[in-house]
């Protein structure tokens, strides 16, 4: 599977010569941090097509109320919300394993992945349970802000204290992938592009808008039928947007 940490998004500093590249010290980092999660978290890939219908009429109905305030609420922030609502009600999932028990925690810290010119970094989306959608997609939008260095800098708990990770690399026309976790978090969602397809509905064939959700689960926190039944619920949350409202 392809990982959510190699997306780097920038252009390759690599020449044709043949010359050796140094690696700046963030990939660096980054290397430290696959291989340690690789190496000692036992994944495994759970994968849910999910319809995405009423999540953009939802959407696009929302953003025509908030336009005015100036608000926006991205394809992003329903997935985040969606997933956070799902921790809320399996918080096994926001807990990380360690030797003979499971470390809850008592607040969602929920990882974004963004992708810099000089390499990947998850921030966390702090305390994330307490957030109304709106307030998701400004909390986003500020993280993003900072990460890329304008209005501020990402503060200590932001870059070390997430709980859960996300990635969506669908702004790639990615259409499935697995993300690495991070750790010492018990998994991560990697969700793809939205895509108009040819679906089957009450037996009959017609457009449907899709996506595409994988998680990365740590084999030691939870089981296949754990992780699946988790996933579901993060699909029922998107196929059912008014539960994002809660």
């Amino acid at each position: 599977p392809s990982s959510g940490f190699a997306a780097s998004g920038g252009r390759s500093p690599i020449v044709m010569d043949g010359s050796d590249t140094p690696l700046t010290s963030m990939r660096q980092a980054i290397a430290r941090v696959v291989v340690r999660s690789k190496t000692e978290a036992p994944h495994y890939y759970v994968t849910h097509e999910i319809d995405m219908g009423a999540a953009m009429t939802f959407r696009k109905q929302l953003n025509e109320v908030l336009e005015e305030a100036g608000d926006r609420v991205s394809v992003n922030d329903l997935i985040l919300k969606a997933v956070t609502n799902a921790l809320i009600k399996y918080p096994k999932w926001n807990s990380f394993f360690d030797g003979d028990k499971l470390i809850g925690h008592s607040n969602i810290n929920l990882g974004v992945a963004i992708a810099l010119e000089e390499g990947l970094i998850v921030p966390a989306v702090v305390g994330i349970q307490h957030m109304s959608l709106i307030e998701i997609s400004r909390a986003v939008r500020d993280l993003g802000k900072r990460a890329r260095g304008e209005g501020g800098s990402l503060t200590q708990a932001e870059m070390t204290l997430g709980t859960f990770g996300t990635s969506n690399l669908g702004m790639f026309g990615t259409d499935t992938f697995a993300a690495i976790i991070v750790p010492p978090n018990a998994g991560i969602i990697a969700v793809g592009t939205v895509k108009e397809k040819p679906v089957v509905r009450d037996g009959e064939l017609t457009v449907g808008s899709m996506m595409n959700a994988t998680i990365s689960a740590d084999h030691r926190v939870g089981d296949g039928a754990e992780a699946a039944v988790f996933l579901g619920e993060f699909q029922k949350n998107l196929e059912n947007p008014t539960r994002l409202m809660l």
